[in-house]
C-alpha cells in the first residue's frame, strides 16, 4: 500500500500540470507575426486574431469609399483585399457612423465627447486605447475610430452595466500586438473583460487595454490568412470597419 503513495501523488501532480497547461492560451501561427487563438466564454466562442503591427497595418474602411453608406465587413474585405475585417463604429438609422473616423490623416468624422467612449488610435507600429475628444490630438495619429465602453484600462476591468450579446472587441497586449476579438454567440459584457484581461498563463487573452466595438446585430468579422477562413456574419451591414494589411 506505502508502494503505491509515490505512484499517487506522481499522477496527481502530473495532472495537475496538464489542468494548468489547458488552462493557458494557446495561439497558434497563421503567418509570422500572425497568430490566431479560440476562448471559452460561458456558451460563446471568442475567436482572437493576434497582429504584431511591425509586419501588418490596421487601417479604417469606410463604405463611402466605394459609394455605399454601409457593408458587411466580408465585401469591406474582399473589396480592400484585406487579411481581415471587423465591425467597428456606432452608426445611426442612416448608416451614418457616429464618433471619431481618421483615415489615412484624413479626419472624416470628429471625434464626440461622450464619457463613456474611446479610440483606438494607430501609426506605423503603435497602436493606443485612449479617451480622444480634441481633433489635434487626434490628428496626430493616422488611422483611428472611436466606440465603448473600454473593457480593460492599464490591466484593469472597470465595472460595467450588466449586459448579453454578441461582441466585438480591439486589444492590445502587454508587448504592444493588437488583438480582435470577436464572439460567435452572446457573451456578458463583465465576463469578456474578465477574459480579455486575465493573462495569458491563466487562460486570458492577456489585454493591458481594450475597447469594445459596436455589437449586437453589427458584431461581424472575416479573416482569410495562413489556414485560416473564418466568417461570422452579422445581421446589419456597418459604415466602418478595421481592416488588416501586410506591410
Amino acid at each position: 500500500m506505502n508502494a503505491l503513495i509515490p505512484r499517487l501523488l506522481l499522477t496527481l501532480a502530473l495532472l495537475g500540470l496538464a489542468a494548468g497547461e489547458a488552462r493557458a492560451l494557446d495561439y497558434r501561427s497563421l503567418e509570422e507575426g500572425l497568430d490566431y487563438s479560440i476562448l471559452q466564454a460561458d456558451g460563446a466562442k471568442l475567436h482572437l486574431l493576434k497582429v504584431d503591427l511591425k509586419r501588418y497595418q490596421v487601417k479604417v474602411l469606410d463604405a463611402r469609399d466605394w459609394k455605399s453608406p454601409a457593408l458587411p465587413v466580408k465585401t469591406f474585405a474582399e473589396k480592400a483585399k484585406a487579411l481581415a475585417a471587423i465591425n467597428a463604429n456606432f452608426f445611426d438609422t442612416e448608416d451614418r457612423p457616429l464618433g471619431l473616423v481618421l483615415q489615412e490623416g484624413k479626419l472624416k468624422n470628429p471625434p464626440k465627447k461622450i464619457s463613456w467612449w474611446a479610440s483606438l488610435l494607430l501609426k506605423g507600429d503603435r497602436a493606443s486605447i485612449q479617451k480622444a475628444f480634441d481633433k489635434e490630438q487626434v490628428l496626430s495619429w493616422d488611422n483611428g475610430v472611436q466606440a465603448g465602453p473600454r473593457l480593460v484600462v492599464a490591466g484593469k476591468t472597470p465595472k460595467l452595466k450588466e449586459e448579453y450579446s454578441p461582441k466585438s472587441a480591439v486589444g492590445i497586449d502587454r508587448q504592444g500586438h493588437l488583438v480582435f476579438v470577436v464572439s460567435e454567440g452572446s457573451v456578458e459584457i463583465n465576463r469578456l473583460a474578465a477574459l480579455l484581461a486575465k493573462k495569458e498563463k491563466d487562460g486570458g487573452a492577456g489585454l493591458q487595454n481594450a475597447l469594445n466595438l459596436d455589437g449586437g446585430s453589427s458584431t461581424q468579422f472575416f479573416a482569410k490568412a495562413g489556414d485560416l477562413t473564418l466568417s461570422i456574419p452579422g445581421l446589419a451591414r456597418v459604415p466602418i470597419a478595421l481592416g488588416l494589411f501586410r506591410k
